[in-house]
């Protein structure tokens, strides 16, 4: 069974790395430190209207105050007004062209507005200046993710303009769910151990499911369930960005494909804001879980559009977050596509080097070029490479499974019976935890085959046996 598994890491970029003026410059006028001083105090209260008039007014005194400017564009990119601070942060970097946050604020502006290589630019500038800023590591993670998808998009057949974004969702493939496997079944962990995390959250959580299948009534329908091991989608709450694939992520899917559409995705959301530490907001749960399951279900590249839900960045604002049009579109001609195989030369695989899950992903795809590449040996010390720094990962165990499945065929042709049902038995209990059972009936099909040829009819009778109770 030549077969490999390809664990794709869906990113998505949380738009929070925006930052509050850290001048030194000293401030002459009692009256513009006031207005300052009012502002940063209603910033800290979310209040980011009232902020704004603060900075306004001190700006009005002293036009070139880098903390007014600074300040005024974060608190109009909280409020969404992503355009009406780009003028303003521009002029800050101009006025005070060494003043990291003016860059860090603009960078986000821009990218918030799908201005990516204007963004790129700015986040650069702010490293060169403040390489060792408590944000650098983050700022460094959306480069590299905005950088993948820049790449990507250059590779990509298709248009993505019209009513959808189909041509980047499929990049990787057109993998989706396949209509046999409906209702997919979900299961959410309890996340009352996470700091951070709210009971309110997974209602957010459900309704962002129900506005999904809602996009295609006929084709998507879910149902919960009350254990990890029946479930086609998990999700799970963190508070730990290192547990992310990068530290730019507010969450991530990891999806696991096959020939025969998704096997199963895992949704991990976090908690709270990965650079100020705060507890998220209900309408940033809310874009969160929407991308998040809109990549868990096949959506698998970005929208290049920032009204979409898709879009590869999480808007730093408490606006509320819905599917676009383009959003329900592309979902519904997704679902009613033909499934294709895996592209694994626009594996969505980068991350954070230091990242766990990132290493597991690139020993995963090592593994499974080496695999491809008919190097077995190679392919089974990456995966157990893998399966170290997490014993429990669902997709190297499948991978080990279909490596076994392969050596144990090949054992066969070689008539090295003794091998073949080694290698048979390895792979059986690993494909019995999968929800998707349809590589289990072809093993155990071809493990009974095996046990025929060598007259061990009793042996076999047993493996068919079970082979039929198996649905």
């Amino acid at each position: 069974m030549r077969r490999v598994l390809a664990l794709l890491t869906l990113a998505i970029l949380s738009g929070g790395g925006a930052a509050l003026a850290q001048s030194q410059e000293r401030i002459s006028d009692p009256q513009v430190y006031q207005y300052l001083q009012a502002g940063i105090g209603f910033i800290g209260q979310n209040k980011y209207g009232s902020a704004a008039e603060q900075f306004k007014l001190a700006l009005a005194k002293d036009p070139h105050c880098a903390p007014a400017q600074v300040n005024l564009g974060l608190a109009l990119i909280h409020e969404g007004k992503f355009e009406e601070a780009q003028p303003i942060l521009l002029q800050a970097t101009k006025d005070h062209p060494n003043e990291p946050e003016a860059w860090l604020n603009l960078g986000t502006s821009y990218q918030s507005t799908g201005k990516i290589a204007e963004s790129l630019n700015c986040m650069r500038q702010f490293l060169k200046l403040s390489p060792n800023n408590v944000n650098a590591p983050h700022v460094r993670s959306m480069i590299t993710l905005l950088e993948q998808d820049q790449s990507r998009r250059t590779k990509m057949t298709g248009n993505d303009q019209g009513d959808d974004y189909l041509a980047d969702a499929v990049q990787s493939g057109t993998i989706r769910f396949l209509n046999s496997r409906m209702p997919l079944k979900i299961y959410m962990k309890p996340g009352g151990d996470v700091p951070g995390y709210k009971p309110e959250y997974d209602d957010i959580v459900r309704q962002a499911f129900a506005d999904w299948q809602a996009t295609a009534p006929d084709l998507i329908k879910f149902v919960y369930v009350p254990s990890p091991g029946d479930a086609d989608i998990t999700v799970a709450w963190t508070n730990d960005p290192s547990k992310m694939i990068s530290s730019a992520e507010g969450g991530h899917a990891l999806v696991v494909p096959s020939n025969n559409g998704i096997m199963k995705s895992d949704i991990t959301l976090l908690s709270r804001s990965a650079t100020t530490h705060q507890p998220l907001g209900p309408n940033q749960v809310r874009h969160l879980a929407l991308h998040e399951i809109g990549h868990a279900l096949g959506i698998f590249g970005h929208s290049p559009r920032a009204g979409d839900i898709m879009y590869g960045i999480v808007l730093p604002t408490e606006n509320v977050s819905n599917l676009s049009e383009r959003d329900k579109h592309t979902m519904l001609a997704l679902y009613s596509a033909q499934t294709t195989a895996v592209n694994s030369a626009n594996r969505l695989t980068q991350g954070d080097s230091n990242s766990s899950l990132s290493q597991i992903v690139r020993l995963n795809n090592e593994g499974g070029d080496a695999m491809k590449n008919g190097n077995l040996p190679l392919a089974l010390s990456k995966f157990q490479e893998a399966l170290k720094i997490d014993p429990s990962n669902f997709a190297i165990k499948q991978n080990v499974a279909a490596l076994h499945s392969n050596m144990a065929s090949m054992c066969y042709m070689r008539r090295d019976f003794a091998g073949a049902e080694s290698n048979f038995r390895q792979a059986i209990p690993i494909l019995e935890q999968s929800p998707d059972k349809t590589n289990l009936k072809l093993v155990l099909k071809s493990y009974a085959t095996v046990l025929r040829t060598q007259g061990k009819n009793d042996e076999a009778a047993k493996v068919e046996a079970k082979l039929a109770t198996v649905r």
